[in-house]
This record gives C-alpha cells, sequence and structure tokens, in this order.
C-alpha cells in the first residue's frame, strides 16, 4: 500500500477494542470509559454513540458487535448486552443477564443471515430476534454458567459453547447465590466445547478440548476467550498459550494444530 492510498480517521475518547462491519463501512468502537461509537469509514465521521454510566470498573466495554447488513449494532457492560439501532441512532433494547455469568461483559454473538443474536445468560443460551422481539432458550449443561466464549456456525445452524468453569472453581445460581465452593471437587467444564443445533435446542456434541501439557488436567481451568467456525463443519479455537486447534464438529476430532509459544486472543478474532 502506498502512503497516499492510507486514510487515517481521529477517534477520540478512551478506546479500548474497535472491529471492522463485514463490508468495512463501519468502525464499532468501545471504550473503557463506557463510550460506545459508530464510525462511518466513506464519511469520515461518527454516525451514532452512546456513553453509559456507572463505577469506571463496571463500564469498560470489551465485548461488541455489528450484525450482517449494519442495521444493528451491540455492545456488552454492566451485566447487561445493549443493541443499537445505527439509523435511528440509539439503544433500543437491553437485555441484563444472568449473575451467575460472574462478569459485566460477556461475548455474544449476531446470526450471519438474519437479525438474531445469542447472548450467554448463566444456566442457558438466549436466542434473540430483534426484529419480531421474539426469544427462545438454550438449555446448557449443569454447571456452565460461567461463558468463555461462543461462536455461531456462517450457515446459522450451530452454536458453539465454553464454559470457563474449572473443576474447583465456584458455582452461582442465577440469582448470584454460591452453590458450591473451591474445596469441592466438580466436574471441568473448561475442558469442552459443547455444539447445539439452534433449531431444536439439543446438544448435538460434546467437544474434549485438549489441555496444554505437563499441566495437571484435574485441577485445571483452560480459558481460551477466542473460537470462531472456519467453515459450516469446523472450529479453531485457542488452546492459549500453546495452540490453536481445529475441531470438527461432526466428529468431534481434532483435525490441525497449530504450536506457538504464545499465543493471544482477546475474543475478537484471531491475531
Amino acid at each position: 500500500m502506498k502512503m497516499e492510498d492510507k486514510v487515517i480517521y481521529k477517534l477520540t475518547g478512551n478506546n479500548s477494542i474497535v472491529d471492522f462491519s463485514a463490508d468495512a463501512k463501519y468502525l464499532i468502537i468501545g471504550g473503557d470509559d463506557g463510550g460506545f461509537k459508530v464510525f462511518d469509514t466513506a464519511q469520515n465521521k461518527i454516525c451514532c454513540k452512546t456513553k453509559l454510566k456507572g463505577s469506571r470498573n463496571d463500564i469498560i466495554i470489551w465485548n461488541q458487535a455489528i450484525n450482517f447488513d449494519n442495521k444493528y449494532a451491540a455492545f456488552s457492560a454492566l451485566r447487561k448486552v445493549f443493541i443499537m439501532d445505527i439509523a435511528k441512532k440509539e439503544v433500543i433494547w437491553e437485555f441484563e443477564f444472568s449473575v451467575a455469568e460472574r462478569m459485566l461483559t460477556v461475548p455474544f454473538c449476531f446470526f450471519n443471515h438474519s437479525s438474531q443474536l445469542i447472548m450467554p445468560n448463566g444456566d442457558r443460551l438466549l436466542v434473540y430476534d430483534i426484529e419480531t422481539e421474539k426469544s427462545h432458550n438454550i438449555i446448557l449443561p449443569e454447571g456452565a454458567g460461567h461463558t468463555d466464549c461462543i461462536a455461531v456456525s456462517p450457515n446459522d445452524t450451530h452454536i458453539a459453547y465454553k464454559s470457563m468453569n474449572g473443576s474447583y472453581d465456584l458455582r452461582f445460581d442465577r440469582e448470584g447465590n454460591i452453590t458450591s465452593y473451591t474445596n469441592e471437587y466438580k466436574e471441568n467444564m473448561s475442558d469442552k466445547v459443547f455444539i447445539y443445533d439452534i433449531a431444536t435446542g439439543k446438544c448435538v456434541k460434546t467437544i474434549n478440548v485438549l489441555c496444554p501439557p505437563n499441566r495437571v488436567t484435574q485441577n485445571i481451568t483452560l480459558v481460551s476467550r477466542a473460537m470462531q467456525f472456519v467453515d459450516n463443519e469446523t472450529i479453531v479455537i485457542n488452546r492459549r498459550p500453546v495452540a490453536f486447534s481445529y475441531y470438527n464438529i461432526q466428529s468431534g476430532k481434532e483435525t490441525r494444530s497449530i504450536d506457538c509459544a504464545y499465543s493471544y486472543a482477546s475474543g475478537h478474532g484471531f491475531a
């Protein structure tokens, strides 16, 4: 790229994450000060924005997305997921997720061909249609709760879900009450990826994610923070800090692994 081909956009505020829309028409910008902006790259200006109020630690935005036809953008903070209508320039819906998530911001996914999105909500996933305002739940295995990462297949037929609850992590109910303590051994949920058929809500495959080598697998919490579908049959997950692993969702088998000395992915795609 020549120097004269470069375009510089001036962004103000305390920005923490930036993502492009699929067609690169928009940038969505989340801040550690509760600010969220949608930036029009063609007009080189902010076309809509909003700002959360609350304590500094509560309003940091770490998860955000824009839908396939650029009608809606969404972000999470303050234990809520907010949906913004870009044309109306306002937040049109907000959803308060379960305290069992143990986070103020959660990962979520827009569908690829419709106005739906899927959000973690403690012991279930909420599928919400923005256009019809209808929703339904997908029930997760007992003990899942604390979400690590989720992904939707390109054809919108399957969802991949991974928990962050290790065998010695606390378990919470939907209201945030502790149901079990760290000295009680529980099933490790963090070394599995659950594949769900979105239409039926049924779990069609449980994939065992290999733990990093030379670790005591009984006690480990395998945190990934990044997972996505490569195609309709394959997901890739960051087994940080040692590798990226590809799994076939039908067989559950690992098909490829890319080892690295250190890998980091923030949950907004793979670096």
